[in-house]
């Protein structure tokens, strides 16, 4: 009995806090959205982002930026949505941290930035120094229906 007590304990311990985004069934479908519709930019360099928006009733909503010509970068130019909580965007496979710049531009911006690879999420946080690591594994099974980015 003492002993189950203490493995509650320890496990209590060591559970992850919930992710804002990536913890939630709309930021995980967006993401899904979007690597499934840039599904060979891991393997390409071409990456698609969005912004993840609340827009105050507690439901999220996913906008797209315009898809870029460009490798290994994805441009926005204009103004950021009111109600912006974060920033998602795909990365190749096998850069899964968030860039220099991305971490330059959580920190500008004030809002996480998240790198979306098919067995790797990462962001790179305003409030650390250093990105943090908030899910590894395949994650990417299915398609999200339903939970499209919408266009600008």
């Amino acid at each position: 009995m003492d002993f189950a007590f203490i493995v509650l304990i320890i496990a209590t311990a060591i559970t992850p806090l919930r992710d804002p985004v990536f913890g939630t069934d709309a930021g995980v479908n967006f993401s899904r959205d979007l690597l499934w519709s840039n599904r060979y930019g891991s393997f390409d360099r071409f990456e698609r982002a969005a912004f993840v928006v609340d827009r105050g009733n507690g439901q999220l909503e996913c906008i797209s930026w315009p898809v870029p010509n460009e490798r290994e970068k994805a441009t926005f130019r204009g103004t950021i949505p009111p109600g912006t909580i974060a920033i998602i965007h795909t990365h190749p496979l096998n850069t899964p941290w968030p860039s220099e710049q991305d971490e330059n531009e959580a920190h500008r911006l004030g809002i996480p930035i998240y790198a979306l690879t098919p067995l790797t999420v990462t962001k790179a946080v305003p409030t650390e120094a250093r990105p943090l690591l908030v899910y590894k594994g395949p994650w990417l099974d299915r398609h999200a229906d339903g939970y499209r980015c919408k266009q600008p």
